[in-house]
């Protein structure tokens, strides 16, 4: 196995040597690095793919995992939320998120997402009971933690930087803050990029309850217990 992915190493270079500009082939790279466990060049190649597609959700869910295996759990935060907001449908956006969350001590906002991760009935068999068994870890790790016998990390969400999930969809510039006005659940820096973005956003537009994600993050940062 280790040779095959050094060989598809190889064939993504050579991709990406005759079309720099070709966001599938920096995306497969930092895929077949990830599992070679080189998570620094993956890393970078995942935001090369991003750079040159900053739409593709599967993208952004990569970095965050990647992210979360280098012990960035800040970016991996923001990484996943922004692959939420791209596909609010995609269950393993939200099982990724929600072990981000358990990792950090953050055992509210992961019982949350680990719900709406199985609330979508789409994770196959041994991704739900990874999911289940995850979750009844958070709600054994915050009973304790309301006992005063586990530590509570409920500021890990207080600890992302000001703005940093607060970037332009569509060219990333960051302290946007206009929001499209059906969903409320994407950001845009002005009227320009919410306009070329429109094309792509209103299928998932559709698809997204109003302020239902900006409900999710919200709840995210509560310390009491998950509803």
């Amino acid at each position: 196995q280790q040779g095959d992915l050094t060989g598809a190493v190889a064939s993504y270079r050579r991709a990406i040597a005759i079309d720099p500009e070709h966001a599938g082939a920096h995306f497969n790279l930092g895929s077949a690095l990830q599992q070679q466990g080189d998570l620094t060049g993956a890393v970078a190649s995942y935001r090369r793919a991003i750079a040159i597609d900053p739409e593709d959700a599967d993208a952004h869910l990569n970095l965050g995992s990647a992210l979360q295996q280098q012990g960035d759990l800040t970016g991996a935060v923001v990484s996943l939320w922004t692959a939420i907001t791209l596909d609010p449908q995609e269950a393993t956006a939200f099982a990724q998120l929600g072990l981000v969350h358990l990792s950090a001590g953050n055992y509210n906002g992961a019982m949350i997402v680990l719900k709406q991760a199985l609330a979508f009935r789409t994770l196959s068999t041994q991704q739900a009971e990874l999911v289940r068994r995850k979750l009844e870890e958070a709600k054994y790790a915050l009973t304790r933690a309301w006992a005063g016998t586990e530590p509570f990390a409920s500021q890990f969400c207080a600890a992302v930087p000001e703005g940093a999930d607060k970037c332009c969809v569509c060219c990333a510039k960051p302290g946007s803050s206009s929001r499209c006005s059906k969903c409320s659940a994407v950001l845009y820096c002005g009227r320009e990029c919410q306009v070329q973005h429109w094309k792509t956003h209103k299928k998932s537009c559709a698809a997204v309850k109003p302020k239902v994600l900006v409900t999710l993050k919200e709840r995210c940062h509560m310390p009491g217990p998950a509803q």
